[in-house]
Parts: structure tokens; sequence; C-alpha cells
């Protein structure tokens, strides 16, 4: 059976959105992580919260463009035409990592969850006082599902001098003592949770 022209140029729109969205999430470490699905209406998607409050979040619209010169798509290979739609991966990203953080700065601003390190630099003590404030769940194992922590570029070499630092063993024993906490604060929520039969 014959291929139509459309048939191609849907096949062909599918392998480029797939290329796209990969290298989407290849750009955006930890964010191309975050589970999402499709929603096809609508202008807003909502979460409601464990206390019963509805947080709605408008969604955004992202755009990034490409041109390919005509003699490229006539006598190159399907994998160069594909690098013309790098610059549009990278636009992506940088938008969906804008939006990420602004929506989580909001909503941290919006249930108190924030540290003020006031200037401060990074330290265990800040990491510990992070690691009290959000929830953390565990597998059937028990192993803990940690947070992950987002930084900037320029915080390396901190991390770096962190990893080093000979009071080390005494913040992994606190770290250690905050995770046991968690795990009883997780089984307390596990046990309340009402079950749908």
């Amino acid at each position: 059976m014959q291929e139509t022209i459309p048939q191609l140029e849907n096949e062909i729109e599918e392998l480029v959105s797939r290329f796209v969205e990969h290298e989407t999430k290849v750009r955006s470490p930890g964010i191309g992580e975050v589970p999402r699905h499709r929603v096809f209406e609508g202008d807003q998607s909502a979460i409601i919260r464990p206390d019963g409050e509805n947080d709605d979040t408008d969604f955004r619209e992202f755009s990034a463009t490409s041109r390919i010169p005509s003699n490229k798509i006539l006598y190159s290979t399907f994998d160069e035409i594909l690098k013309y739609f790098v610059p549009v991966a990278e636009a992506l990203a940088s938008h969906q990592a804008t939006m990420f953080f602004e929506v989580i700065d909001q909503t941290t601003k919006k249930t108190g969850n924030i540290i003020d390190w006031k200037g401060n630099p990074l330290s265990f003590e800040t990491i510990l006082e992070a690691l009290e404030k959000v929830q953390i769940d565990f597998d059937e194992d028990g192993k803990p599902s940690m947070p992950t922590m987002v930084i900037s570029p320029s915080m390396r070499p901190k991390i770096e001098e962190l990893m080093s630092d000979p009071k080390r063993p005494e913040f992994e024993r606190k770290q250690k003592e905050i995770i046991e906490k968690k795990r009883l604060e997780w089984r307390d929520r596990e046990a309340n949770r009402t079950l749908v039969g």
C-alpha cells in the first residue's frame, strides 16, 4: 500500500514532536522528571490540597521556532534536519524552567514553606532546616524518596566544600534522625489514609 503525503506528514510531525520533547527533558534536569500529562481542553488545571483547598494554575503557552533552509530539507538526512529543532527544545526548556520556579515560588510563599537564609551561605544547618520542612514518602521497601535540591551552577564549589567538611559525619547523623522522624510521619499518614474499595 502506498503512503499518502498526509500520512507521511503526520509521521514526520510525530517524530519531530517526540524528538523535541526528549531534547527538552534532557535540557531540564530535575524538571524533566516531574510527571506530566496532556490536557486536551480548558485553560487551567487544579490541585485539591489535603486540607480541601482548591489550587488553580492557569495554562501558559510556550512557543519557539526554527527555520530550515529548503536545500537542507532536500539534501540532508532526517537526523541532520532534526538538529535544527535543538534550539526549539532549548527555548522550551528555558520557558518551562522559568514557569516551574515561578509556580514553586508562589506556592511556597502561599503556604509559608519558605526558609529565609538572610544572606547566609548554604550550610549543613540550612540543608537540615529545609529537610525538616518537606514531606518525604517511602517506597514499599522503606527507602525514602528524597527531595531534589536544585541549585545554581555557581553553588557547585560550595557543595564540593561541604562534601569534604569535617562536620559531614555529624550532618549525616542528624539527616538520618530527620529521615527516621519523616518515616514515622509517613507511617501515620499511610495508616490514616481512607482506602477506597
